[in-house]
Parts: C-alpha cells; sequence; structure tokens
C-alpha cells in the first residue's frame, strides 16, 4: 500500500516517459485512461483524502493535478463530493488552477460537497475563461435553483 505521494510521483514518471499507449488504443483526448495503474492511484488518494487533516499546498496541487486527469471515470470527484472539509481546502487553489478539467470537476462536486456555500464560488465559476468550465458551473447553479 503506497501514499498517495508515491502514486501521483509514479503516475507522473508515466506521463513523462510519453503516456505509453499500454493498450494499444492510440492516445486521442482520452489518454489518461490508458494509465495501468489507476486502481492504486485512486486508492490511494481515497485514504488520502479521508485520513488527512490538513492538506500542504503541494498536496493540494497534487490532488487538483489527479482530479484534472480523472476526468472520464470522475471518480475522485466523486470521493471529493462526499468530503466538504477537502473541498474547502482546495477551493481557493482550485477556482485559479490552471487546467480546466480540474476546474468544471470541481464545479459539479460544489453543490453536493457544499452546499449553499456553493453558490459564490460557482458564480466566479460561471464567468471562467473556459467555456466548458462556465457552462458546467451554470449547470450546477441551476440545478441549486439559483443562478
Amino acid at each position: 500500500m503506497e501514499s498517495f505521494a508515491y502514486q501521483v510521483r509514479r503516475f507522473r514518471i508515466w506521463v513523462d516517459s510519453g503516456a505509453p499507449d499500454v493498450l494499444g488504443l492510440g492516445h486521442g483526448g482520452e489518454w489518461e485512461c490508458n494509465y495501468p495503474y489507476w486502481d492504486e492511484l485512486r486508492d490511494a488518494a481515497r485514504r488520502h483524502i479521508e485520513t488527512s487533516t490538513q492538506l500542504s499546498d503541494l498536496e493540494r496541487r497534487e490532488l487538483l493535478y489527479i482530479l484534472a486527469r480523472d476526468n472520464e471515470d470522475e471518480q475522485i470527484a466523486e470521493m471529493l463530493s462526499a468530503s466538504p472539509r477537502v473541498v474547502e481546502e482546495l477551493l481557493p487553489l482550485a477556482l485559479e488552477y490552471p487546467d480546466p478539467d480540474a476546474r468544471w470537476q470541481i464545479a459539479t462536486i460544489l453543490p453536493a460537497a457544499l452546499g449553499d456555500r456553493a453558490i459564490e464560488p460557482l458564480r466566479r465559476l460561471a464567468q471562467d475563461g473556459d467555456d466548458y468550465v462556465r457552462r458546467r458551473a451554470r449547470a450546477a447553479l441551476s440545478s441549486m435553483g439559483t443562478t
């Protein structure tokens, strides 16, 4: 059972090596799905989310990085939606995080994670520079009965 930090490093090494096409599916827009150790990475993320009392800046960045890369299965997002404390810790960095795949997933989990406290961050994401982030934030606001 390896640590979250170890599993993220392992994933980054795989990415840096060209994200080998281990499944022979090509690299298209869903290249992350070819990573052969997602189960281990997700298990480590789950343990980290459930047991950390406070995340360091590096841990927040790494969690947002993995959230962004898990944009097809969205299992990390599901874990986060059940952890309001961690979402609150991520939120300041998440709103400015450079990868829109992290921001749109944050938008989708905010209502479940934070309830009414999600409204202001969602309004901010509804003005995001990325169209998909804006649409996901507006859909989340709409699901809460607000705009």
